[in-house]
């Protein structure tokens, strides 16, 4: 009766135990899984909160073209085309691969540069992404449409020397147009979203490693999350080259404008976070 019963407390106790360390175990993990999202997530929110604050244009960061800013253009909105020779001269007839421009305040023409070696050697790839853009985000009627052709910066009635002295002013560049603000750019709203799945995976992925799921499904969550990675990568470029591009503030019925370029720290703070 003694071993009898000294051996059902003996079993007892093992299962309180064996109970009392799977809890701990299963309490270990959930910690664990805790941690790791909260991980991912003071990575992450900083991070976007500085993009969004680098999508904001400062009146004070920006410069305007009185002297000429060179820039070049892969895809044209709001009144900003590509600068290739099709859209920035709006003939049909000519060619549709960008090159740099410049553009100066207080004058009607803009300046088209010639083709580099390197560019001419890179035309064929270009040239594909350009028309897979347009095949995807441009309607088939105004694919080859010139309308939105280049906003001369000089207005009617005006001389150059008062167009620059207005182009300079606050109010005008309070004004601008900001492409790589969210509500403007496809390309950072893609970005944005991809950096949000990116990070789920990886609390996933963290999450299956923890409670031991199986070296297969932590393993092929983690090849996904390769996916979002590059989406990021890919848009977080197309956005960055933006802020090296020209901004505009149109006058006059958009007849006429005036142009922008970011300040040299301000364009590299913008171009060199999200890549």
């Amino acid at each position: 009766a003694f071993l009898a019963k000294y051996s059902t407390i003996s079993l007892a106790l093992r299962i309180t135990q064996w109970l009392a360390m799977s809890e701990g175990g299963k309490a270990g993990k959930i910690k664990h899984s805790l941690l790791a999202a909260l991980s991912t997530v003071v990575f992450t929110t900083p991070f976007l909160a500085l993009i969004g604050s680098l999508s904001k244009l400062d009146p004070a960061t920006l410069r305007a073209c009185n002297e000429g800013c060179t820039y070049i253009r892969f895809w044209g909105s709001h009144g900003l085309p590509r600068t290739a020779p099709r859209y920035l001269k709006g003939d049909s007839e000519l060619d549709d691969m960008p090159e740099f421009a410049t553009v100066r305040n207080g004058e009607t023409d803009i300046t088209i540069g010639n083709t580099t070696w390197y560019a001419t050697v890179c035309r064929m790839y270009t040239d594909v992404a350009l028309r897979l853009h347009d095949t995807v985000f441009v309607k088939a009627s105004e694919r080859y449409h010139t309308e939105k052709t280049f906003v001369p910066a000089l207005c009617d009635g005006t001389s150059a020397s008062d167009m620059r002295r207005r182009c300079d002013s606050r109010e005008k560049k309070k004004n601008v147009h900001n492409h790589l603000r969210w509500d403007n750019s496809w390309s950072l709203n893609v970005y944005m979203l991809s950096i949000l799945v990116w990070a789920v995976l990886r609390i996933v992925h963290d999450c299956c490693v923890i409670w031991e799921t199986g070296d297969f499904i932590s393993l092929m969550v983690g090849y996904v999350s390769v996916l979002p990675q590059l989406a990021a990568m890919a848009t977080g470029f197309l956005w960055s080259i933006g802020a090296a591009e020209v901004f505009q503030t149109n006058m006059d019925n958009e007849k006429c404008a005036c142009y922008y370029e970011m300040d040299t720290i301000a364009m590299f703070a913008s171009m060199a976070t999200p890549v």
